[in-house]
């Protein structure tokens, strides 16, 4: 995992030390120490730096190591590398907050018609979408783009565009 082909290193506390990324060595040194001093197991979630400087995402899981006489002499335990499984939790956080920001923005548009449709504000808009959406039985992000869909094809009069591009051009005063 830290890059070394088995046999090639003597592990010790320092060159595992070495290894950590910058940010969690402190933190690890702190728990190294304890657990020397006081012989309790831990566990630890931090980050290392490999030997091709790769930073991988680790849990570890350990405990004391003893002598013949009983004296704590360092650590033992095991790695386990979460990096990929982090990285396809990201992936997935990543996609969902895009979904959701995409659902919000077509909700906000759909809001904005029916507010200048209808000369009501913003909570009471949304109020109008929820109603509709529950009456429907579909999802309100759903209703919100077929709304929006729709109103594509509807014209509006001379009119209200005019006062529209007067209200755009003599902004602001």
């Amino acid at each position: 995992m830290h890059g070394y082909s088995p046999g090639a290193v003597t592990p010790t506390t320092e060159l595992l030390l070495h290894h950590k990324h910058p940010d969690d060595k402190s933190t690890v040194a702190a728990l190294f120490n304890e657990v020397t001093r006081n012989g309790a197991p831990f566990s630890s979630r931090h980050r290392i730096i490999d030997t091709d400087g790769r930073t991988r995402r680790v849990i570890v899981v350990g405990d004391r190591a003893v002598d013949s006489a009983g004296q704590i002499v360092g650590t033992g335990g095991f790695y386990i590398d979460v990096t990929d499984s982090q990285r396809a939790e990201q992936a997935v956080m990543d996609s969902v907050v895009h979904e959701f920001t995409e659902s919000r923005a077509t909700i906000e548009r759909a809001k904005g018609v029916l507010m200048l449709a209808y000369g009501i504000n913003a909570e009471r808009a949304f109020d109008v979408l929820v109603w509709r959406s529950q009456d429907a039985n579909i999802k309100l992000r759903e209703l919100a783009h077929q709304l929006l869909h729709a109103i594509t094809d509807v014209e509006l009069p001379v009119t209200v565009r005019e006062q529209i591009d007067h209200l755009l051009l003599t902004l602001p005063h």
